[in-house]
């Protein structure tokens, strides 16, 4: 029986972070087997570890964020002299460059097609990111009356404050 090697396998945190969700759902991800999940304990000792097949971990990020997937120029196929089954070889740096200026040429025509639109009410970190204000302005500038919000409860997901757009677009 061939002994696994778990040492080349994601930490949970990581595969949560790769994946864009918590840990909790990689724990649920591997409880539906949509992800290979195991206890491993490290040959130096110490608690075990959640560890994550890193095949499933980059299937799972790709379906979860398929336009930030990497970029990767197709291996050229060239015959072989004596008519055998072609063999792969690295593309030129011209091959490169044409293949890199048709994926940035692609990226372009989609942000110009696609729109982002941002809902109404922002969350305390929509609102720093749309602003570019720190964190900590609008938090003061909340406390002190100087900017509106809405207080939604400290148990909701996205956190406790909601802003909206229309005041974040007067203090400019």
């Amino acid at each position: 029986m061939t002994q696994i090697d778990y040492s080349t396998w994601i930490t949970k945190q990581d595969a949560a972070q790769a994946i864009g969700v918590h840990t909790k759902q990689i724990e649920r991800l591997g409880q539906e087997g949509k992800l290979q999940v195991r206890k491993w304990k490290r040959p130096t000792g110490g608690t075990p570890i959640v560890v994550c097949h890193p095949k499933d971990v980059e299937r799972l990020a790709r379906e979860r964020n398929p336009e930030n997937g990497a970029f990767l120029v197709p291996a050229l196929k060239e015959p072989a002299d004596n008519g055998a089954q072609a063999v792969a070889v690295r593309p030129s740096v011209e091959q490169f460059l044409d293949a890199l200026a048709a994926a940035v040429k692609t990226r372009e025509t989609m942000s110009e097609t696609s729109e982002i639109r941002l809902p109404l009410w922002l969350t305390l970190q929509q609102a720093v990111d749309y602003s570019g204000l720190p964190k900590a302005t609008l938090v003061h500038m909340i406390a002190t009356g100087e900017l509106k919000a809405r207080d939604v409860g400290a148990g909701r997901r996205g956190g406790r404050w909601r802003i909206c757009k229309a005041v974040l677009e007067e203090l400019r």
